[in-house]
Protein backbone atom coordinates (compact mmCIF):
# COMPACT_ATOMS: atom_id res chain seq x y z
CA UNK A 1 0.00 0.00 0.00
CA UNK A 2 0.97 3.64 -0.27
CA UNK A 3 2.69 4.56 2.97
CA UNK A 4 1.64 8.08 3.90
CA UNK A 5 4.48 9.97 5.60
CA UNK A 6 2.56 13.24 5.73
CA UNK A 7 4.20 14.77 2.64
CA UNK A 8 1.59 16.80 0.70
CA UNK A 9 2.65 15.13 -2.56
CA UNK A 10 1.70 11.68 -1.27
CA UNK A 11 -1.62 12.93 0.08
CA UNK A 12 -2.31 14.67 -3.20
CA UNK A 13 -1.58 11.51 -5.17
CA UNK A 14 -4.04 9.53 -3.07
CA UNK A 15 -6.68 12.22 -3.44
CA UNK A 16 -6.23 12.24 -7.23
CA UNK A 17 -6.58 8.46 -7.43
CA UNK A 18 -9.83 8.52 -5.45
CA UNK A 19 -11.08 11.50 -7.44
CA UNK A 20 -10.55 9.63 -10.73
CA UNK A 21 -12.74 6.81 -9.39
CA UNK A 22 -15.39 9.35 -8.38
CA UNK A 23 -15.33 11.00 -11.82
CA UNK A 24 -15.90 7.60 -13.39
CA UNK A 25 -18.84 6.81 -11.08
CA UNK A 26 -20.52 10.20 -11.40
CA UNK A 27 -19.93 10.27 -15.15
CA UNK A 28 -21.78 6.97 -15.44
CA UNK A 29 -24.56 7.91 -13.00
CA UNK A 30 -25.25 11.38 -14.41
CA UNK A 31 -24.53 10.29 -18.00
CA UNK A 32 -21.90 13.01 -18.50
CA UNK A 33 -19.50 11.61 -21.13
CA UNK A 34 -16.87 14.32 -20.64
CA UNK A 35 -16.71 13.54 -16.91
CA UNK A 36 -16.45 9.81 -17.62
CA UNK A 37 -13.69 10.43 -20.17
CA UNK A 38 -11.76 12.63 -17.72
CA UNK A 39 -11.22 9.59 -15.47
CA UNK A 40 -9.31 7.57 -18.10
CA UNK A 41 -5.84 7.68 -19.59
CA UNK A 42 -5.52 7.44 -23.39
CA UNK A 43 -5.96 3.85 -24.55
CA UNK A 44 -7.55 2.70 -21.29
CA UNK A 45 -9.48 -0.56 -21.28
CA UNK A 46 -12.43 -1.95 -19.31
CA UNK A 47 -13.11 -5.59 -18.46
CA UNK A 48 -16.12 -7.24 -16.81
CA UNK A 49 -15.19 -10.92 -16.38
CA UNK A 50 -18.10 -13.24 -17.06
CA UNK A 51 -20.08 -10.52 -18.85
CA UNK A 52 -17.82 -9.10 -21.55
CA UNK A 53 -16.28 -11.64 -23.90
CA UNK A 54 -13.04 -9.64 -23.84
CA UNK A 55 -11.78 -6.27 -22.61
CA UNK A 56 -12.98 -3.21 -24.51
CA UNK A 57 -11.76 0.36 -24.68
CA UNK A 58 -13.20 2.88 -22.25
CA UNK A 59 -14.90 4.59 -25.21
CA UNK A 60 -16.49 1.31 -26.32
CA UNK A 61 -17.72 0.62 -22.79
CA UNK A 62 -19.39 4.04 -22.70
CA UNK A 63 -21.16 3.10 -25.92
CA UNK A 64 -22.56 0.01 -24.18
CA UNK A 65 -23.76 2.06 -21.20
CA UNK A 66 -25.23 4.94 -23.17
CA UNK A 67 -26.82 2.72 -25.81
CA UNK A 68 -28.11 -0.60 -24.59
CA UNK A 69 -28.72 0.41 -20.97
CA UNK A 70 -30.11 3.88 -21.51
CA UNK A 71 -33.05 2.51 -23.47
CA UNK A 72 -34.79 1.53 -20.24
CA UNK A 73 -32.68 3.25 -17.56
CA UNK A 74 -34.38 5.78 -15.29
CA UNK A 75 -31.56 6.50 -12.83
CA UNK A 76 -28.51 4.93 -11.26
CA UNK A 77 -26.03 5.23 -8.43
CA UNK A 78 -22.63 3.64 -7.85
CA UNK A 79 -21.54 4.28 -4.27
CA UNK A 80 -17.82 3.69 -3.67
CA UNK A 81 -16.08 2.85 -0.38
CA UNK A 82 -13.11 1.10 1.26
CA UNK A 83 -10.55 2.07 -1.39
CA UNK A 84 -7.11 0.53 -0.83
CA UNK A 85 -4.19 1.76 -2.93
CA UNK A 86 -0.82 0.11 -3.46
CA UNK A 87 2.17 1.04 -5.56
CA UNK A 88 2.97 -1.21 -8.55
CA UNK A 89 6.38 -1.62 -10.15
CA UNK A 90 7.09 0.93 -12.86
CA UNK A 91 6.41 -0.24 -16.41
CA UNK A 92 8.51 1.22 -19.21
CA UNK A 93 9.58 3.96 -16.83
CA UNK A 94 5.97 4.93 -15.97
CA UNK A 95 4.82 4.97 -12.35
CA UNK A 96 1.71 2.91 -11.57
CA UNK A 97 -0.66 2.29 -8.68
CA UNK A 98 -3.54 -0.15 -8.18
CA UNK A 99 -6.74 0.77 -6.36
CA UNK A 100 -9.24 -1.82 -5.13
CA UNK A 101 -12.64 -0.34 -4.24
CA UNK A 102 -15.93 -1.78 -2.98
CA UNK A 103 -19.04 -0.60 -4.79
CA UNK A 104 -22.79 -0.79 -4.27
CA UNK A 105 -24.80 -0.09 -7.43
CA UNK A 106 -28.52 0.66 -7.61
CA UNK A 107 -30.21 1.10 -10.98
CA UNK A 108 -33.88 1.82 -11.71
CA UNK A 109 -35.12 0.68 -15.12
CA UNK A 110 -38.52 0.82 -16.79
CA UNK A 111 -40.30 -2.51 -16.98
CA UNK A 112 -42.58 -3.74 -19.74
CA UNK A 113 -45.41 -4.78 -17.42
CA UNK A 114 -48.49 -2.97 -16.00
CA UNK A 115 -48.73 0.81 -15.32
CA UNK A 116 -45.52 2.58 -14.23
CA UNK A 117 -43.64 -0.47 -12.92
CA UNK A 118 -39.88 -0.35 -12.60
CA UNK A 119 -37.18 -2.92 -12.00
CA UNK A 120 -34.58 -2.09 -9.38
CA UNK A 121 -31.22 -3.78 -9.84
CA UNK A 122 -28.90 -3.93 -6.84
CA UNK A 123 -25.35 -5.12 -7.40
CA UNK A 124 -22.24 -5.22 -5.23
CA UNK A 125 -18.65 -5.96 -6.07
CA UNK A 126 -15.16 -4.60 -6.57
CA UNK A 127 -13.49 -2.17 -8.92
CA UNK A 128 -9.85 -3.05 -9.60
CA UNK A 129 -8.15 -0.06 -11.22
CA UNK A 130 -4.61 0.50 -12.44
CA UNK A 131 -3.71 4.19 -12.72
CA UNK A 132 -0.82 6.12 -14.26
CA UNK A 133 0.18 9.80 -14.20
CA UNK A 134 -0.83 11.75 -17.32
CA UNK A 135 0.06 15.45 -17.54
CA UNK A 136 0.26 15.73 -13.78
CA UNK A 137 -2.92 13.80 -12.96
CA UNK A 138 -3.48 10.16 -12.03
CA UNK A 139 -5.86 8.50 -14.49
CA UNK A 140 -7.28 4.99 -14.96
CA UNK A 141 -5.53 2.86 -17.56
CA UNK A 142 -7.31 -0.43 -16.75
CA UNK A 143 -10.71 -0.81 -15.05
CA UNK A 144 -11.99 -4.26 -14.01
CA UNK A 145 -15.47 -4.79 -12.56
CA UNK A 146 -15.85 -7.93 -10.41
CA UNK A 147 -19.45 -8.47 -9.28
CA UNK A 148 -20.14 -10.43 -6.09
CA UNK A 149 -23.95 -10.12 -6.07
CA UNK A 150 -26.65 -9.01 -8.49
CA UNK A 151 -30.38 -8.92 -7.69
CA UNK A 152 -33.45 -7.54 -9.45
CA UNK A 153 -36.71 -6.61 -7.73
CA UNK A 154 -39.94 -5.32 -9.27
CA UNK A 155 -41.25 -2.09 -7.76
CA UNK A 156 -44.19 0.15 -8.57
CA UNK A 157 -43.57 3.87 -8.95
CA UNK A 158 -46.19 6.48 -9.74
CA UNK A 159 -45.72 8.47 -12.94
CA UNK A 160 -44.66 11.43 -10.76
CA UNK A 161 -42.00 9.33 -9.04
CA UNK A 162 -40.63 8.13 -12.38
CA UNK A 163 -40.34 11.72 -13.62
CA UNK A 164 -38.65 12.81 -10.38
CA UNK A 165 -35.97 10.12 -10.33
CA UNK A 166 -35.38 10.47 -14.07
CA UNK A 167 -34.84 14.18 -13.55
CA UNK A 168 -32.28 13.45 -10.85
CA UNK A 169 -30.23 11.50 -13.37
CA UNK A 170 -30.28 14.10 -16.13
CA UNK A 171 -31.17 17.46 -14.54
CA UNK A 172 -28.76 20.12 -15.89
CA UNK A 173 -29.11 21.98 -12.58
CA UNK A 174 -26.97 19.33 -10.91
CA UNK A 175 -24.55 18.71 -13.77
CA UNK A 176 -20.96 18.57 -12.55
CA UNK A 177 -18.08 20.53 -13.95
CA UNK A 178 -15.36 18.46 -15.63
CA UNK A 179 -12.02 19.31 -14.01
CA UNK A 180 -9.06 20.18 -16.20
CA UNK A 181 -6.12 20.57 -13.85
CA UNK A 182 -6.15 20.61 -10.05
CA UNK A 183 -7.23 24.11 -9.00
CA UNK A 184 -6.07 25.22 -5.56
CA UNK A 185 -7.45 28.76 -5.88
CA UNK A 186 -5.83 31.71 -4.18
CA UNK A 187 -4.01 30.73 -0.97
CA UNK A 188 -5.78 32.26 2.01
CA UNK A 189 -3.02 31.57 4.54
CA UNK A 190 0.49 32.53 3.53
CA UNK A 191 2.17 29.64 5.36
CA UNK A 192 0.37 26.97 3.28
CA UNK A 193 1.56 25.94 -0.16
CA UNK A 194 -1.10 25.87 -2.92
CA UNK A 195 -0.93 22.07 -2.94
CA UNK A 196 -1.48 21.81 0.81
CA UNK A 197 -4.18 24.51 0.72
CA UNK A 198 -6.09 22.41 -1.85
CA UNK A 199 -5.96 19.37 0.43
CA UNK A 200 -7.01 21.36 3.51
CA UNK A 201 -9.94 22.97 1.66
CA UNK A 202 -11.21 19.63 0.37
CA UNK A 203 -10.94 18.02 3.81
CA UNK A 204 -12.84 20.93 5.38
CA UNK A 205 -15.64 20.66 2.81
CA UNK A 206 -15.90 16.89 3.43
CA UNK A 207 -16.21 17.57 7.16
CA UNK A 208 -19.16 19.92 6.59
CA UNK A 209 -20.91 17.30 4.43
CA UNK A 210 -20.43 14.76 7.19
CA UNK A 211 -21.74 17.25 9.76
CA UNK A 212 -24.97 17.60 7.76
CA UNK A 213 -25.48 13.83 7.80
CA UNK A 214 -24.56 13.38 11.45
CA UNK A 215 -26.76 16.30 12.53
CA UNK A 216 -29.82 14.39 11.31
CA UNK A 217 -28.70 10.87 12.11
CA UNK A 218 -27.50 11.58 15.68
CA UNK A 219 -29.92 14.44 16.45
CA UNK A 220 -26.99 16.82 16.83
CA UNK A 221 -28.70 19.97 15.59
CA UNK A 222 -25.81 22.14 16.74
CA UNK A 223 -23.87 20.48 13.89
CA UNK A 224 -26.57 21.58 11.44
CA UNK A 225 -25.71 25.19 12.34
CA UNK A 226 -22.19 24.62 10.97
CA UNK A 227 -23.36 23.55 7.50
CA UNK A 228 -25.09 26.46 5.72
CA UNK A 229 -24.61 30.19 5.24
CA UNK A 230 -27.20 32.39 6.93
CA UNK A 231 -29.06 33.03 3.64
CA UNK A 232 -28.62 29.55 2.10
CA UNK A 233 -31.42 27.95 0.10
CA UNK A 234 -32.16 24.27 -0.51
CA UNK A 235 -34.01 22.95 -3.57
CA UNK A 236 -35.86 19.63 -3.24
CA UNK A 237 -37.26 19.03 -6.74
CA UNK A 238 -40.20 16.67 -6.98
CA UNK A 239 -41.18 17.10 -3.32
CA UNK A 240 -43.89 19.09 -1.55
CA UNK A 241 -41.20 21.19 0.16
CA UNK A 242 -39.95 22.64 -3.13
CA UNK A 243 -37.38 25.37 -2.43
CA UNK A 244 -36.90 26.69 1.09
CA UNK A 245 -34.29 28.31 3.29
CA UNK A 246 -31.76 26.09 5.02
CA UNK A 247 -33.09 27.37 8.35
CA UNK A 248 -36.65 26.31 7.43
CA UNK A 249 -35.36 22.88 6.35
CA UNK A 250 -33.63 22.48 9.71
CA UNK A 251 -36.82 23.33 11.58
CA UNK A 252 -38.82 20.88 9.46
CA UNK A 253 -36.35 18.04 10.06
CA UNK A 254 -35.98 18.73 13.79
CA UNK A 255 -39.56 19.57 14.73
CA UNK A 256 -41.85 17.87 12.17
CA UNK A 257 -40.06 14.93 10.57
CA UNK A 258 -38.42 13.92 13.83
CA UNK A 259 -41.79 13.54 15.58
CA UNK A 260 -42.20 9.96 14.30
CA UNK A 261 -38.61 9.16 13.40
CA UNK A 262 -36.87 6.34 15.27
CA UNK A 263 -33.52 6.38 13.50
CA UNK A 264 -31.85 7.31 10.26
CA UNK A 265 -28.64 7.08 8.29
CA UNK A 266 -27.24 9.15 5.43
CA UNK A 267 -24.15 7.68 3.76
CA UNK A 268 -22.40 10.28 1.60
CA UNK A 269 -19.84 9.24 -1.00
CA UNK A 270 -18.27 9.84 -4.42
CA UNK A 271 -17.85 13.53 -3.61
CA UNK A 272 -16.28 15.60 -6.38
CA UNK A 273 -14.99 19.03 -5.31
CA UNK A 274 -13.77 21.97 -7.38
CA UNK A 275 -12.29 24.87 -5.41
CA UNK A 276 -11.84 28.34 -6.92
CA UNK A 277 -10.49 30.79 -4.36
CA UNK A 278 -13.22 31.49 -1.82
CA UNK A 279 -15.90 29.59 -3.79
CA UNK A 280 -16.34 25.91 -4.49
CA UNK A 281 -18.76 23.41 -5.99
CA UNK A 282 -19.32 19.78 -5.06
CA UNK A 283 -21.54 16.87 -6.03
CA UNK A 284 -22.08 13.87 -3.75
CA UNK A 285 -24.04 10.65 -3.92
CA UNK A 286 -26.18 9.80 -0.89
CA UNK A 287 -27.75 6.55 0.34
CA UNK A 288 -30.36 7.10 3.04
CA UNK A 289 -32.42 4.90 5.37
CA UNK A 290 -35.12 6.08 7.80
CA UNK A 291 -37.30 4.20 10.30
CA UNK A 292 -40.49 5.90 11.52
CA UNK A 293 -43.13 4.88 14.05
CA UNK A 294 -46.59 3.88 12.89
CA UNK A 295 -49.86 3.54 14.81
CA UNK A 296 -49.24 -0.22 15.01
CA UNK A 297 -47.11 -1.53 17.91
CA UNK A 298 -43.85 -3.10 16.77
CA UNK A 299 -44.33 -1.99 13.15
CA UNK A 300 -42.06 0.68 11.65
CA UNK A 301 -42.29 2.45 8.32
CA UNK A 302 -39.01 1.99 6.44
CA UNK A 303 -37.82 4.36 3.74
CA UNK A 304 -34.74 3.57 1.65
CA UNK A 305 -33.45 5.61 -1.22
CA UNK A 306 -30.57 7.14 -3.13
CA UNK A 307 -29.98 10.66 -4.33
CA UNK A 308 -27.53 13.41 -5.22
CA UNK A 309 -26.44 16.58 -3.43
CA UNK A 310 -25.20 19.40 -5.68
CA UNK A 311 -23.72 22.13 -3.49
CA UNK A 312 -22.36 25.63 -4.05
CA UNK A 313 -19.95 26.74 -1.31
CA UNK A 314 -18.60 29.94 0.19
CA UNK A 315 -15.56 30.38 2.38
CA UNK A 316 -16.66 32.37 5.44
CA UNK A 317 -14.97 33.61 8.61
CA UNK A 318 -16.20 30.39 10.26
CA UNK A 319 -14.97 28.11 7.46
CA UNK A 320 -16.61 26.57 4.40
CA UNK A 321 -20.41 26.74 4.30
CA UNK A 322 -23.04 25.64 1.75
CA UNK A 323 -24.71 28.64 0.08
CA UNK A 324 -27.05 26.64 -2.17
CA UNK A 325 -28.02 22.98 -2.37
CA UNK A 326 -30.00 20.94 -4.90
CA UNK A 327 -30.99 17.58 -3.38
CA UNK A 328 -32.48 15.16 -5.90
CA UNK A 329 -34.01 11.72 -5.41
CA UNK A 330 -32.79 8.84 -7.61
CA UNK A 331 -34.90 6.02 -6.23
CA UNK A 332 -37.13 5.39 -3.24
CA UNK A 333 -38.53 2.26 -1.60
CA UNK A 334 -41.05 2.39 1.23
CA UNK A 335 -42.58 -0.44 3.24
CA UNK A 336 -43.72 -1.39 6.75
CA UNK A 337 -41.54 -3.79 8.72
CA UNK A 338 -42.16 -5.65 11.99
CA UNK A 339 -39.41 -5.30 14.60
CA UNK A 340 -39.09 -7.48 17.71
CA UNK A 341 -39.24 -5.45 20.92
CA UNK A 342 -35.62 -6.17 21.87
CA UNK A 343 -34.29 -5.10 18.46
CA UNK A 344 -36.41 -1.96 18.48
CA UNK A 345 -35.08 -1.11 21.94
CA UNK A 346 -31.50 -1.54 20.71
CA UNK A 347 -32.11 0.76 17.73
CA UNK A 348 -33.76 3.42 19.88
CA UNK A 349 -30.93 3.28 22.43
CA UNK A 350 -28.31 3.75 19.71
CA UNK A 351 -30.19 6.64 18.14
CA UNK A 352 -30.56 8.37 21.53
CA UNK A 353 -26.88 8.11 22.49
CA UNK A 354 -24.67 11.18 22.07
CA UNK A 355 -21.69 9.53 20.43
CA UNK A 356 -19.83 12.84 20.22
CA UNK A 357 -19.40 13.16 23.97
CA UNK A 358 -16.33 11.73 25.65
CA UNK A 359 -16.62 8.83 28.04
CA UNK A 360 -17.19 5.10 28.09
CA UNK A 361 -19.90 3.45 26.02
Amino acid sequence: MIVLTGHPGELDRREQVVEALRRYAQGVDQRVPALYDSAFAPGAEVDVPGWLAQPVTAAEFWGVLAGRFDTARVSGQHLLANTLIRTLPDRDGVARVRAVTSFLATTVERSTDAPEPVDQQSAAGLYIDDLVPVDGRWLITRHVIARVSDDVAALHYTAEQVRAVAGAAHDPAVAVHVPTTPTPGEPVTEDLSPQLRRLVDRAAIQDVLHAYAQAQDQNRWDLFERVFTADAEVELPGTALGTLSAAALGRFLRDDFNATRVSGQHLIGNTLIEVDGDAARSTSEVLHLTLQRTDRPGVLHRSRGTGLYADTWQRTADGWRIAHRVATQKHLEEDDVSYPADLLATIEAGAATDWFEEGDR
